[in-house]
């Protein structure tokens, strides 16, 4: 997801004193008026461009679970 986030940066350019690093690691200097409108577009372009797979953390399985494990006191 980190790539995102750098591409919605640089779609934000005009909006930023200055903004630099990599895929997975950021640094960006907002003029104060410009703020709530690089928020706006930030989250605007993350929106169309991020996958629904990257929305949903990954949930890690500790132990598999049989369905006939699973019963009322479960």
């Amino acid at each position: 997801m980190a790539g995102y986030n750098y591409q919605a940066i640089e779609a934000c350019a005009d909006l930023l004193e200055q903004y630099g690093g990599h895929a997975h690691a950021a640094g960006l200097t907002p003029s104060v008026g410009n703020v709530p409108a690089f928020k706006q577009r930030f989250e605007e372009v993350v929106a169309q461009s991020i996958s629904a797979e990257a929305l949903t953390p990954p949930q890690p399985v500790d132990l598999p679970l049989q369905l006939r494990d699973i019963n009322d006191k479960f």
